[in-house]
């Protein structure tokens, strides 16, 4: 049994810990950032990049690399002018990813401890437990 209420316990006591943190601290504002940008890729995929593959590979499907086979296709619809815009809604997705991922590691890095021991400081982000 007490192998049970042990983790139970430490998860928890880590939870409470958690909601600790203060609400209007940098590094819980840059967290609560990075929580709600990088999901946000799958919606943005959905919407904007899931039509531009399908036209893609319907192009694929009929052969349309062959440039005779767009005569009459709208500028936009073409198949170089397909990949163009999905090399941007990609670039767009990286970003959004990226931009979650640097709020992360700037809210990690802004966490830090410091201290000293025998009149030598030193500096950490690594002591979150306590």
């Amino acid at each position: 049994m007490g192998q049970i209420i042990q983790p139970r316990e430490a998860l928890r006591n880590r939870l409470q810990r958690r909601r600790c943190q203060d609400p209007a601290s940098l590094p819980f504002k840059l967290n609560a950032a990075a929580t709600l940008i990088i999901p946000s890729i799958v919606p943005f995929t959905l919407l904007v990049l899931k039509p531009i593959n399908d036209k893609l590979f319907a192009k694929a499907d009929a052969l349309a690399l062959d440039e005779k086979a767009e005569v009459g296709v709208a500028q936009e619809e073409t198949t170089k002018a397909l990949i163009e815009r999905w090399t941007k809604g990609h670039l767009v997705r990286t970003v959004i990813t990226g931009a979650g991922a640097i709020l992360a590691i700037w809210a990690a890095l802004d966490k830090s401890d410091t201290g000293s021991v025998a009149g030598l400081s030193f500096g950490t982000g690594a002591n979150r437990l306590g």
